[in-house]
């Protein structure tokens, strides 16, 4: 763990912002997202190694809408990192404990789930079903209710199961234990805390600024609601974020550390607290979060900390072929191109 910090305390070098401006991008770099614009990617693209941006474009249209390196995406799952987050700032404050039993915190808890902890949860490692369980909540009492009737699949702290349910029970947790509306309180003590000034929740579907989408939006995002997900964001933003998370500005760096300790083994790796560890091809140790949605908002955000390397791809352009995202095709053809 110690190596990891060093490691990350790194990265947040890489990632500072460069006085002497950008670097020269790498022209293989700018082949591949423009040979990815011809293929039908639209999008946002930053790279950033040894405290140089190697790639910092917008590329493609949207409905006539021209795509920005600034323009604002949705980032589907890969906004989990931000409840998180807000989740790690009520341990910070006092107000609860990684460790804490979910009937510790929330009343009338099932009694097969009381034991399930903070830290389960935020890894799902919880043993909740991976259901849609809580998606359409008008606020957190009913999203609690919700997903503590949907079922057990796996006992507390047995296996990783992916599932959005998680997280929906964190938002609930961070509002009850702070008695503070969850959008409120990510949006002041979190993005305005952090200085994201293009981050938010797209909890209103009439949200402004957004980058178009070609599909129509799934039902749970047409009508405003009290949501744990529906976050957007930038490149800028979200490498601004990352240098954040490294400096003490939001969490100390012991709370920050908890973020990206490993905690159960997944295919690529372990997942951690709303990230994921592993290591790429080359070898070069990788931390990641990313997202996909049916309408086909998608991101990655992958960064290299003991190569000083920050990949993430923000996207509405859906599926690069039936396998995969374009996020996450850009990023492995960006990964590979640079040996990492």
């Amino acid at each position: 763990m110690r190596t990891l910090l060093f490691s990350l305390a790194l990265l947040v070098a890489a990632c500072a912002t460069n006085s002497a401006g950008l670097a020269p991008a790498q022209p293989p770099l700018n082949r591949i997202v423009h040979d990815a614009e011809a293929a039908g990617f639209s999008g946002a693209v930053l790279v950033v190694r040894d405290n140089h941006v190697l790639l910092d474009e917008g590329v493609g249209a949207i409905n006539g809408v021209s795509m920005r390196a600034d323009t604002r995406f949705r980032i589907a799952s890969a906004g989990k990192q931000f409840t998180s987050a807000a989740l790690l700032l009520c341990v910070q404050r006092g107000l609860l404990s990684l460790d804490s039993r979910l009937a510790d915190v929330l009343p009338n808890v099932p009694a097969d789930r009381a034991n399930i902890s903070m830290r389960q949860i935020l890894s799902y490692t919880s043993g909740l079903s991976s259901s849609d369980a809580g998606d359409d909540a008008q606020n957190a009492d009913e999203a609690v209710r919700a997903v503590l009737a949907a079922p057990m699949v796996a006992q507390p702290g047995e296996r990783f199961i992916y599932s959005n349910a998680n997280y929906i029970l964190a938002a609930a947790i961070v509002e009850h234990v702070t008695h503070t509306p969850f959008s409120a309180f990510v949006r002041r003590d979190v993005f305005d805390a952090a200085g994201l000034r293009d981050t938010g929740q797209a909890i209103d579907p009439n949200v402004s600024g957004l980058a178009p989408i070609t599909e129509e939006l799934p039902p749970r995002l047409r009508h405003p609601a009290w949501s744990a997900l529906a976050y957007y964001s930038t490149t800028h933003d979200l490498r601004r974020w990352i240098d954040n998370l490294q400096t003490g500005r939001l969490l100390s760096p012991s709370n920050a550390a908890e973020l990206f300790r490993p905690v159960a083994p997944i295919q690529e790796g372990s997942t951690a607290l709303g990230w994921f560890v592993g290591t790429a091809p080359h070898g070069a140790q990788r931390i990641f979060t990313r997202g996909n949605e049916d309408f086909g908002a998608n991101s990655s955000i992958y960064f290299y900390p003991t190569q000083r390397t920050l990949i993430v791809v923000l996207t509405h352009a859906g599926d690069s072929n039936d396998d995969m995202s374009w996020s996450r095709t850009l990023q492995q053809r960006l990964e590979a191109a640079l040996q990492l």
